[in-house]
């Protein structure tokens, strides 16, 4: 481990993982703390506030006239979106190459090897963002 990896790094003190900084308070939220955040429109929660909008983007807004769905609107449904859907095992994408990416991670099980430690990551952006973190490497 390099004097960078170390300095950037830091342990939970509930339980002892270690984090890259600037995830350890959503890690303690999320996992120690369970703190959730809900939809106003269905049942749904989430670790991230960026995973709630997503959600809200994908099922409770009709794009095609940019208009938020209100709860009463049955909004637990997909709403004027062509999907794109895994034949494998029926997660659905807003585009092909979330598809793709998504196959070749999780189904084919491709992977982009860091070759300065034994990490592998489903997708390219998270190695590098790895090895710019992890290894000090400027990209």
């Amino acid at each position: 481990m390099t004097e960078c990896h170390i300095l950037l790094q830091i342990r939970c003190e509930m339980c002892g993982k270690m984090f890259y900084r600037s995830y350890i308070l959503r890690h303690q939220r999320a996992v120690h703390f369970k703190f959730r955040f809900p939809c106003n429109m269905c049942d749904k929660t989430y670790t991230l506030p960026e995973n709630l909008a997503r959600h809200k983007k994908v099922v409770h807004t009709d794009e095609k006239h940019g208009a938020s769905l209100t709860a009463g609107s049955n909004s637990n449904t997909m709403h004027s979106f062509d999907l794109f859907q895994c034949d494998v095992c029926g997660k659905t994408f807003l585009t092909p190459s979330r598809l793709k990416r998504h196959k070749d991670g999780i189904h084919l099980k491709l992977r982009y090897k860091c070759n300065m430690c034994t990490r592998s990551y489903t997708q390219q952006d998270n190695l590098l963002t790895h090895q710019k973190l992890a290894h000090c490497m400027r990209q």
